[in-house]
């Protein structure tokens, strides 16, 4: 920030100056996402190659390596990766295949990689022993009947166990509550079902074990975010300008729960600060005001 950041802020602040518009300027200083650090250690990234030894049926990256025939990949996020499976011999579309609870084949890839997760995590020389710290998994023979489609089904936890009938027991996300770690995460219930849709999120979610310096990537890295931990959660937002009268005061509006805020949030609050309207089609919404000369 000092070397870099700083000079760069002041040739800025020197050029609006010079062209008589610096009182005239808002600036807001943010970020999209935290980060975190990990270990910059290969025992530490479970990168592609070890994905494609941890999963079967077979696991690629189809964006990477141009591959067919392959049953699931992964979207490597740092602390998370979202695990999406085939439901026949090709993707697709979710009006165009048959009910996942009724389909045993893909009941059967479902299990099976469930299996092959299982396999590495409670293995000593596994390659996600000690890397992963929850599995959810998408709880198609129980769906929610509120959710409407199949492929709406919510997050379950899941734990490793079957039932009788050979079908993975499923927990809900409030039954972590007394978990230590998942105690750590910000605001996690309301995250996860956040992330939660119907098309862009995974079959199953395998949530790292960021704490202790475990990511998911496909190179090493010396930090990453998409984990649930505070220090890769709450996002800094500051709002200075000579625009922004002495005493005028920065209220925050609209917000029942104060911790519900969201990075959705951000282009709204913008639109707000500057007198614009905002678009009806933002998901977010203005959480603050403030009077501007």
């Amino acid at each position: 920030m000092k070397n870099d950041i700083e000079p760069k802020f002041k040739v800025l602040i020197e050029s609006l100056d010079n062209r008589n518009v610096l009182d005239k300027t808002v600036f807001i200083f943010m970020s999209d996402h935290g980060h975190i650090s990990i270990k910059h250690d290969e025992a530490y990234c479970i990168n592609d190659k070890k994905m494609n030894q941890i999963i079967k049926p077979t696991f690629t990256n189809p964006y990477f390596y141009g591959a067919k025939n392959f049953d699931c990949f992964a979207g490597l996020n740092g602390g998370m990766a979202q695990i999406y499976f085939k439901y026949s011999d090709d993707w697709k579309r979710p009006d165009e295949y048959e009910t996942i609870g009724e389909c045993n084949s893909a009941k059967q890839r479902l299990f099976a990689i469930l299996e092959s997760i299982d396999e590495s995590r409670m293995s000593e020389d596994g390659e996600l022993e000690n890397a992963v710290s929850f599995v959810l998994v998408r709880d198609y023979w129980n769906p929610n009947p509120n959710d409407g489609e199949e492929r709406n089904a919510p997050y379950r936890v899941y734990n490793g166990e079957m039932d009788e009938n050979g079908l993975p027991i499923l927990k809900s996300l409030e039954s972590l509550v007394d978990d230590e770690l998942w105690n750590e995460y910000v605001q996690p219930i309301e995250r996860v079902r956040k992330f939660h849709h119907e098309n862009r999120s995974g079959d199953i979610v395998l949530i790292a074990n960021t704490k202790d310096g475990y990511y998911f990537d496909h190179l090493l890295q010396y930090s990453t975010h998409g984990s649930l931990l505070p220090n890769d959660s709450w996002l800094p937002f500051v709002i200075a300008g000579i625009p922004i009268v002495e005493d005028s005061r920065i209220n925050r509006i609209n917000i029942d729960n104060p911790e519900g805020i969201s990075l959705v949030d951000i282009a709204p609050t913008i639109f707000k600060i500057l007198g614009l309207t905002v678009p009806i089609h933002f998901d977010g919404l203005p959480r603050l005001e403030v009077n501007i000369n």
